[in-house]
């Protein structure tokens, strides 16, 4: 808190500091007797009975304890709040107990002064009168209303990252440090009666290691690998020390640790897959290689769920399978997927191999899995012929595998594309799309053993280009039949397997490949202006070509082209109806068709 408050570097205003202790604290908790301002040399000392428990006030403030901190070797009424036990050494530091924990406050007027309220005046004009923390320069009050503060807190270091693995210690049996490695004096597995059931960690005997797998407070009985063939001494009188079993002694001792909600590694995403959630949701497969998965469940994301959820405005569910519309997250043998519904969390799962005897299979690896109700898309636009990529960098991402949510529809807005040497599909922006959810795509992430994980889910939106430079340009006659314009048709290499992927939908297709796969586009004056998106196809690889049909006519009247798709451009101007490439010295204009107007000589 500063004492004072600078309106200016010539006009300071000084609070009065004890009618803001006096008027503002009568809320606030303090552990001493005794709170200390500093400006400059200067300090101002005020007794907690004035500020806290006066009866003038009479906030009912119950102080636990009466003893206080020893600030002082004299427990007297000058000293309230002393125990009277400070050291007497002079190496002992001067105000090193004092300070304050503030949880709460606010300004609290006078009632002395209500008789001299001023009734045409507001509240902060009664300041004086109410008694309110101010501070004057010149003609100007201020008056302090309100504050904010905040107490300092401590927290505990954890011992453990939520799915780390939780190692033996490094002590013995009487907390002495070891000579010998860990896995040597204890035994890998805790001790248990119940086969671990309940306990707030996860033992895995297919990979050996006890794994954090809730947070907060968890407690291990790390039992001793080497037991005692007869009974000791202390067997009875320390029953949380030794257990007996097949006839041998084994110590243990209980370990306390802390942990974290914080993942060890990067966690999985999946969202939940059943009911009205199936369209968006993706259910992750499990490849042959994975026997089964084990789940650890937690308090925050239990196995099950008392009651189903249910969907606002929906009366009924649509899970096939009754037996699972309370699970939470399951691996379904049957389908070979794992599924989710009901609940939102954090989960530990263990991928397991083959069978390796004594109820033990091979630990292929963990996995931390985030559980989410509704995947939110991602909006995106992407043009016409382009790659369809998770993210506006198109370099990044280049390790997610894309999957597209079946929305319903009959028209293909995506070209899918196998990568030559891979698995993997490679999708490409093929058709404008129309309404908002026509293309949506799941952006997948490898995890352990090739299990694929949904991590970017992304709403597309595909255009035509607006910039003119993005195209190819066909200017074509104006002619009365197709047959005609199919004459000026262009080749095209039939090596590169051409094919019209999409072509703006006027009143009939206006392109064509003909017999040869040569390109043509038929125009007339009602549709002046077309759009075509070719396909090429070679070697494994694919590429798309915009080309963009000019009427010639119409191109030396612009304005006749006002209400077609060629006023889509950025370059149409809406007031000149003209496009603004005219300048022959740009390189938009080199991009862009137009008529030329000369007078020249033959020869030239």
């Amino acid at each position: 808190m500063m004492k004072t408050l600078h309106r200016d570097a010539d006009a300071p205003i000084h609070f009065d500091n004890q009618t803001f202790m006096k008027r503002f604290l009568p809320f606030m908790s303090l552990l001493l007797p005794i709170w200390t301002l500093t400006a400059g040399a200067a300090s101002v000392l005020f007794d907690q009975n004035a500020v806290l428990y006066s009866t003038q006030y009479d906030r009912g403030v119950n102080l636990s304890s009466k003893r206080g901190v020893p600030i002082s070797g004299t427990m007297a009424p000058s000293t309230t709040g002393s125990d009277g036990r400070q050291p007497a050494q002079p190496a002992a530091t001067p105000n090193q107990f004092r300070g304050a924990v503030v949880y709460g406050g606010l300004v609290v007027p006078t009632l002395a002064g209500r008789e001299g309220l001023n009734v045409s005046r507001s509240y902060v004009g009664n300041a004086v009168q109410l008694g309110l923390p101010r501070g004057a320069s010149g003609g100007a009050t201020v008056v302090l209303r309100s504050v904010q503060m905040g107490p300092a807190y401590l927290s505990r270091q954890s011992a453990f990252s939520f799915g780390s693995i939780i190692t033996p210690p490094f002590t013995d049996m009487d907390e002495n440090p070891l000579t010998m490695s860990p896995k040597d004096y204890w035994l890998a597995e805790p001790h248990t009666t119940d086969a671990h059931a309940g306990a707030a960690y996860y033992w895995s005997p297919h990979a050996g290691n006890v794994f954090a797998t809730q947070t907060g407070a968890v407690k291990v009985k790390w039992k001793k690998a080497q037991p005692s063939p007869t009974k000791p001494s202390d067997f009875d009188s320390n029953p949380g020390r030794y257990v007996l079993e097949s006839g041998l002694y084994y110590s243990y001792k209980t370990v306390e640790y802390l942990v974290s909600g914080t993942p060890s590694k990067a966690p999985r995403k999946i969202y939940w897959t059943e009911a009205s959630f199936r369209t968006t949701g993706k259910a992750v497969e499990i490849p042959a290689r994975v026997s089964t998965i084990r789940i650890a469940y937690n308090p925050g994301f239990p196995q099950k769920v008392e009651t189903e959820y249910a969907v606002p405005g929906q009366s009924g569910t649509d899970i096939s399978n009754p037996f699972t519309k309370l699970n939470t997250l399951w691996y379904d043998g049957q389908s070979r997927q794992i599924l989710a519904y009901n609940r939102e969390g954090r989960v530990f799962v263990e991928l397991l191999g083959e069978p390796l005897g004594a109820n033990r299979q091979r630990h292929l690896g963990y996995e931390i899995v985030d559980v989410y109700q509704q995947a939110i898309p991602t909006d995106m636009t992407t043009e016409l012929g382009e790659t369809v990529t998770p993210f506006a960098d198109a370099s990044k991402g280049a390790a997610l595998i894309p999957e597209r949510v079946l929305t319903g529809t009959l028209q293909s807005f995506l070209y899918e594309h196998p990568i030559e040497g891979t698995s993997r599909m490679q999708y490409f922006a093929a058709r404008e799309t129309v309404n908002q959810n026509d293309v949506l795509v799941h952006w997948l992430e490898t995890g352990v053993e090739g299990l694929r994980w949904p991590s970017i889910f992304v709403r597309y939106r595909f255009f035509w280009p607006t910039d003119v430079a993005k195209y190819s340009h066909y200017v074509r006659q104006e002619v009365a039949r197709e047959s005609e314009a199919k004459l000026t048709a262009v080749p095209l290499p039939n090596e590169n397997i051409p094919t019209i992927e999409y072509q703006d939908p006027l009143d009939r297709p206006r392109a064509r490949l003909t017999e040869t796969l040569a390109f043509y586009t038929y125009l007339n004056r009602e549709n002046p202006a077309h759009r075509t998106l070719l396909r090429f196809t070679s070697e494994g690889k694919v590429g798309f070509e915009r080309v963009f049909s000019w009427l010639d006519v119409t191109l030396k009247q612009p304005a006749d082209f006002a209400g077609t798709l060629a006023t889509n451009l950025n370059a149409w101007n809406t007031n000149l109806l003209n496009f603004s490439w005219n300048d022959a010295s740009t390189s938009l204009s080199q991009m862009a068709p137009r008529v030329v107007s000369a007078t020249v000589n033959v020869g030239d």
